[in-house]
């Protein structure tokens, strides 16, 4: 796993801390960087797995917008560790060098 559920979300939070994720797409991305399958995570939450895939869709658009790249359920692990490692590496604004 590139980057843990966990630090995933707290990225996205610090990415858009006023768009926040609800449980629902929280569970999906959890459960993509764990990479089950649309049915394993409709049997999890409840749902058709068409409609899971449809939430999706919504969540990886979402993210494509945020990150300003196409995010899907098969390189979201492979965009969010770019973007924590970038944000590692990249200077802190008062930071002396």
């Amino acid at each position: 796993m590139l980057i843990t559920p966990e630090a995933a979300l707290a990225l996205l939070e610090k990415l858009a801390p006023t768009q926040k994720l609800n449980d629902t797409q929280q569970a999906i991305l959890r459960y993509s960087l764990q990479r089950q399958t649309y049915p394993e995570m409709a049997e999890q939450l409840g749902y058709e797995a068409t409609h899971v895939r449809d939430l999706a869709y919504q969540l990886w658009r979402q993210l494509s917008r945020l990150l300003g790249e196409k995010v899907g359920k098969n390189n979201v692990a492979a965009v969010l560790w770019r973007y924590e490692t970038l944000e590692k590496a990249s200077p802190k604004p008062n930071s002396k060098e």
